[in-house]
């Protein structure tokens, strides 16, 4: 199990890599585990790119939809998380 683990985090490594070599790409985070998080500029060029990425089907990867009003009502996230959470496990 470690050594499928450290090859997806080496693969997620040499992608994030391979990323910020792109014009118009920005990598935002150390990649440590398997989670590359990547700009390309403006929230709507990202999202356009994420989008075009999803439909072609070769790679998958997700948006964010992080905002800043989100980041700041950080309780009703938790709030609704723990709701999912207590619905999904209804005899614990």
């Amino acid at each position: 199990m470690a050594d499928l683990v450290e090859g997806l985090a080496r693969n997620a490594r040499a992608i994030a890599e391979t990323l910020g070599q792109i014009d118009g790409a920005e990598v935002l985070n150390e990649v440590v585990f398997t989670q590359v998080l990547v700009s390309f500029g403006d929230g709507e060029t990202t999202r356009a790119v994420t989008d075009a990425v999803i439909a072609d089907g070769t790679t998958w990867m997700s948006g964010s939809g992080a905002t800043d009003a989100l980041l700041r009502d950080l309780d009703a996230v938790a709030a609704e998380l723990e709701a999912a959470l207590e619905a999904a496990n209804p005899n614990e």
